[in-house]
């Protein structure tokens, strides 16, 4: 199980460094009001995956980032239309505080047992959540593409190119247009109030 666990993880997290692997300009600008900026979910990440497997899920233990600087990646605390203005990891500093990190976990998982994975499983998932998320945020985005999609796992990342431009892109991109068109009840995906 705890290798499947730590290739899950690294899967994860590939897939993740695939996604940013763009200018500072891209993941920085925020490309869409429902959307945070790319470089707030990738140090998101990586400060969840330290809250919940190397702090117990208590935020008030110390962490590996100042105390300030850890809350601007609560969530619950910052709307995605605040996030922007956040004072945000710069990219560099994001994936080296990512690499720390994962390099901790993975530290400590050699010593869980195995009947304790679970909440590393769920640390898992929730970076996989935030992968989609950030493929629908470069998706929306304007300007040149700047991924394309390709056979087999994940995605490679390559300024020029879109990614899913295959079977069903135009489908998704209709749906997502339409989620944030006002209809009767108003858009659907605009609810105030809500960070994550």
């Amino acid at each position: 199980m705890r290798e499947n666990v730590v290739r899950d993880l690294e899967r994860a997290r590939a897939r993740t460094l695939q996604l940013t692997d763009l200018d500072d300009p891209t993941l920085l600008a925020q490309h869409d009001p429902l959307m945070s900026p790319l470089v707030w979910d990738l140090a998101h990440v990586g400060q969840q995956e330290e809250l919940w497997l190397l702090r117990g899920g208590d935020p008030g233990r110390p962490g590996m980032l100042p105390p300030d600087v850890d809350s601007l990646y609560d969530a619950f605390k910052h709307r995605r239309a605040d996030r922007p203005a956040l004072p945000l990891l710069p990219p560099v500093e994001a994936r080296a505080y990512d690499h720390e990190v994962r390099g901790r976990v993975l530290d400590l998982l050699e010593r869980t047992p195995e009947e304790d994975l679970f909440t590393a499983g769920m640390v898992v998932q929730h970076e996989e959540q935030h992968d989609e998320t950030m493929y629908a945020t470069l998706q929306l985005r304007q300007g040149p593409p700047v991924l394309f999609s390709r056979r087999g796992p994940g995605l490679r990342a390559r300024r020029g190119v879109r990614a899913g431009r295959g079977r069903g892109h135009r489908a998704v991109l209709a749906r997502q247009r339409a989620a944030r068109a006002p209809g009767p009840r108003g858009p659907v995906l605009d609810r105030p109030g809500t960070g994550a």
